[in-house]
């Protein structure tokens, strides 16, 4: 929890060293905050002597050190890298890497033994083909063992693939497959 005064430190910083963005939406937004930590400070120097104090520490330490940062013991800012250009879906270079995967999902539903409770039941079923992808949005059709479908997005993808690779040995047909194998 900060005091009043290393609120205000951390105001004063901020106007200091403020954000970098290029972005053009979120121009106005660190403009309105760098806006709203102006007023902030304004208010407390009304307020509280402790403050007013402070901000002649501060503007002491600014004239002669030419950067509160410094004296407040923040490390320089590092320049890094641009960011990498993403494949065109945003996550994956090739949606396709999926089809044919297995997946697991848990699904709720009634208890047979009691209707009042609900219970959760793994279902398992195969990524067939990309069901959709137009603009950045990939979408993947799944269907179960039981013959149902469904359409998934990555995070259910990804869900559903780490949910597989945890229950795999309960799948029947990864059991029917193993089987195989031995009898060959």
């Amino acid at each position: 929890v900060l005091d009043l005064v290393e609120l205000y430190d951390a105001l004063a910083l901020y106007m200091e060293v403020g954000e970098e963005t290029e972005e053009e939406n979120k121009l106005d937004w660190v403009a309105k905050k760098r806006e709203t930590s102006k007023n902030v400070q304004a208010c407390l120097l009304k307020k509280f002597s402790k403050i007013q104090k402070r901000q002649e520490e501060l503007d002491a330490i600014l004239e002669t050190e030419g950067s509160i940062a410094k004296v407040l013991g923040i490390p320089p800012l590092v320049q890094r890298g641009k960011k990498r250009s993403r494949p065109s879906d945003g996550k994956h270079p090739n949606p396709q890497q999926f089809v044919s995967k297995r997946i697991a999902k848990w699904f709720e539903g009634p208890d047979p033994d009691d209707p009042t409770k609900s219970v959760s039941s793994l279902f398992f079923g195969t990524i067939d083909y990309i069901s959709n992808q137009e603009g950045k949005e990939t979408w993947w059709h799944v269907t179960y063992d039981d013959d149902d479908m469904e359409d998934f997005d990555i995070r259910q993808v990804r869900q559903g693939i780490a949910d597989y690779e945890k229950n795999k040995s309960k799948d029947p047909k990864n059991n029917q497959e193993d089987e195989k194998a031995e009898a060959v």
